[in-house]
């Protein structure tokens, strides 16, 4: 397998295994009756009987975007907040609740690192792709800062922590996807253009 395949195929991973690592979560919480989306945090589910399904899937994922964001992501110094979320979201399936200050450390750079990487990366985009980037941007950073602090009874609690947690991860991974897609297509113009007589 050439580069350009390997390349190539593993954009096509990173692209779509957000949404395998969501649809592992879910299938996670179908088979664990005891969960509530008015009380638990995803990270309950790491513990449990089928913990191993949640934490394998967000492993996974942690690993695979940081590593597509590392060797093709662009904005050289900016591209690390986004590369260091990653990987703590995979430390998270490593360091489960049962680590307490760990896994909480681990989490909470995931959920704010990716947002912020996603606002600041607006300024290198343009017109509908910047408005795009601080649209989730924005509402990824704003749904999990809501969950903390309702999960800290700061504000009134409503719902359970994992309730914010799906709405993020849902925001951050139509983005990872939409970026990558992008990119995609910008490479396939360009080798049109160099391959075109």
């Amino acid at each position: 397998m050439s580069n350009h395949e390997r390349n190539y195929l593993f954009s096509w991973i990173a692209l779509i295994w957000p949404w395998i690592t969501i649809f592992l979560i879910i299938l996670n919480i179908l088979i664990s009756p005891w969960f509530s989306w008015y009380k638990n945090a995803l990270s309950d589910l790491g513990i449990h009987q089928y913990g191993f399904i949640f934490n394998s899937a967000i492993f996974t994922e942690g690993i695979i975007n940081g590593l597509y964001f590392f060797f093709y992501g662009k904005n050289s110094r900016q591209r690390y907040l986004i590369v260091i979320g990653s990987f703590s979201l995979s430390l998270v399936g490593v360091f489960n609740e049962d680590f307490h200050l760990l896994h909480l450390i681990f989490a909470l750079i995931y959920f704010i690192l990716m947002p912020i990487y996603i606002i600041l990366n607006s300024s290198y985009t343009e017109n509908l792709n910047k408005f795009f980037n601080i649209i989730i941007g924005t509402a990824s950073l704003f749904v999990i800062i809501v969950g903390i602090l309702s999960s800290f009874r700061l504000i009134p609690r409503i719902l359970g922590l994992g309730v914010y947690e799906m709405l993020e991860a849902v925001l951050i991974s139509m983005w990872i996807s939409i970026y990558i897609l992008r990119e995609k297509i910008k490479m396939y113009q360009v080798h049109n253009k160099t391959s075109s007589p």
